[in-house]
């Protein structure tokens, strides 16, 4: 097969893997809920797209994460778009161009890139707000 027919199967195999994990999150009491937080599916299958895919892919990847993770938690389209967006870039370039191809520092970057993830979401909607009670 030609380079371009594997690369289309490849963004159709993640379009495909990204539905699922979104009906997989939005389904009510699918999956188990840990005091009171959906798993973030998506978030993973965004950043392991990322690091097997060159820059450009990646981020398109973890655009159409973000909207959906936008629309199933959150109800607005942004913050995980545009957060989604930039980290998946960031990892792929990195992955392709920065980093040793380890399990240690893939997971390195998993575990930076959610961190980041969520400080902004929880920045931009309860710390940039003036939420009295945002630490219950």
């Amino acid at each position: 097969m030609s380079d371009k027919a594997v690369s289309f199967f490849r963004i159709l195999a993640y379009v495909i893997e990204l539905i699922l994990m979104f009906v997989l999150c939005t389904t009510p009491g699918l999956m188990p809920e840990l005091f009171g937080a959906k798993p973030a599916l998506l978030v993973c299958v965004a950043l392991t797209a990322a690091v097997f895919e060159r820059e450009i892919p990646a981020m398109l990847i973890g655009m159409a994460a973000g909207i959906l993770t936008d629309i199933g938690y959150s109800n607005s389209i942004g913050v995980f778009t545009i957060s989604l967006t930039v980290i998946c870039f960031i990892v792929g370039y990195a992955a392709n161009n920065l980093i040793v191809a380890k399990f240690l520092n893939y997971l390195l970057y998993a575990a930076v890139a959610v961190g980041i993830l969520f400080m902004l979401y929880f920045l931009v909607w309860f710390i940039i707000p003036g939420i009295e009670d945002m630490w219950q």
